[in-house]
């Protein structure tokens, strides 16, 4: 009964898709651009890409990610994906 009435609600599901197109698209952006990340980050996706690639740099992005409030999430996608995002 709670995951049909809470866990899979219509609301629910649509606010939660809405969060994983933008942390999707978040992530792209600081993937092809990764000296968008603050300095510290950026030295430790390189340090990580030359041990594992791509795959390095991915690691360092999910985890700076992973680290984000929503609001500074929120902020992060209008500074670099979409300015006139309306995310209310």
């Amino acid at each position: 009964v709670l995951r049909r009435s809470l866990y899979r609600h219509p609301r629910v599901l649509r606010v939660t898709g809405r969060a994983q197109r933008l942390l999707k698209r978040l992530f792209r952006a600081y993937m092809d651009q990764p000296r968008r990340l603050p300095r510290e980050h950026v030295a430790r996706a390189r340090r990580l890409e030359k041990v594992d690639g791509p795959a390095g740099r991915a690691r360092a992005v999910a985890d700076y990610i992973a680290g984000m409030t929503d609001r500074y999430a929120l902020a992060s996608y209008r500074r670099l994906v979409d300015p006139a995002a309306d995310l209310g």
